[in-house]
């Protein structure tokens, strides 16, 4: 069986830059069936409506019996924490250099080009209490890199989550390390989640 990973990228999600054919392809290598959803950060349809996209697509695959995990690429990761709150059948979370903590170092710039993301960032606190007095913080894992130059590594990791460093020097690489060779620490991480396939 299959485990499907819906994967969400980030700001730039209008190009995948090569992120859709490698997660979709490569991650299948490691028994990963991964889904690229982006959600279009820029339009500005609404929060709720790009969640309420997201959690429908969970719930699709859930209801055809699949196992479903999310991965959240930068500010993707605050996506994927908000439908975790709201979805505890989840399997379990990835973020790859996540946004997770801090908004307030997000720039004016950032918030006025992608409000629906700052609005986002609001709620993951909140979101990461849910999580905790649920127990669900262990079921994520947070790959960052020591050098990112747009996220720093403390704001992508999460107290009481697993963790997982890789090889980067800015931003964008470790996005791409993340991918390729988180690869293999991301399907362990799932396939040990203790819900796997029930």
């Amino acid at each position: 069986m299959a485990h499907h990973v819906i994967y969400i990228p980030g700001l730039g999600d209008h190009r995948s830059y090569g992120q859709e054919i490698a997660v979709v392809n490569y991650w299948r290598l490691f028994g990963l069936h991964a889904h690229y959803l982006a959600l279009g950060w820029r339009h500005r349809e609404g929060l709720d409506t790009k969640i309420k996209r997201l959690t429908d697509m969970i719930d699709g695959l859930a209801d055809q019996g699949h196992t479903v995990s999310l991965c959240g690429t930068s500010a993707g990761a605050s996506a994927a924490l908000m439908a975790y709150a709201l979805r505890p059948n989840l399997n379990g979370v990835v973020t790859i250099a996540g946004k997770v903590n801090h908004p307030e170092t997000i720039s004016q710039a950032t918030r006025d080009a992608n409000p629906d993301f700052y609005a986002a960032m609001e709620h993951v606190q909140g979101n990461l209490q849910t999580l905790s007095r649920r127990g669900d913080l262990e079921n994520i894992l947070c790959v960052y890199a020591r050098h990112d130059n747009i996220i720093p590594f403390k704001d992508s990791i999460i107290a009481g989550s697993g963790k997982h460093r890789v090889a980067g020097w800015s931003h964008s690489s470790a996005i791409f390390f993340g991918i390729i060779f988180g690869a293999p620490v991301i399907a362990r991480f799932l396939r040990s989640r203790p819900h796997l396939f029930v």
